[in-house]
């Protein structure tokens, strides 16, 4: 949750609309919790998760294991990963219809 507030501040403090919120998956100590962060020019009236994301951060790798970390996205999406341990080649397998 704190990345996708950073992120949001930052796109505010250059002028941009921002929000950033959580989803929670259950309410259990080590659950995932997925944060959006949406960034635009104009006004943000929506309020609801984001489905096919621009961009991707993933903190914990044994998300990968987990949950399909990589639903919605589209094939040129900007992802990260910290630390970096997913393969480009490995990432264009999994996006590859």
């Amino acid at each position: 949750m704190t990345a996708a507030e950073l992120l949001s501040v930052a796109a505010f403090l250059e002028g941009k609309h921002a929000q950033a919120f959580p989803s929670f998956s259950s309410e259990r100590t080590g659950s995932p919790v997925v944060s959006f962060c949406r960034i635009a020019d104009k006004e943000i009236r929506l309020r609801e998760p984001i489905l096919e994301p621009d961009g991707l951060i993933v903190q914990d790798p044994t998300l990968f294991k987990a949950t399909d970390v990589f639903q919605g996205l589209k094939l040129w999406t900007a992802c990260g990963h910290t630390p970096a341990r997913v393969r480009i080649s490995r990432l264009r397998k999994t996006l590859s219809p």
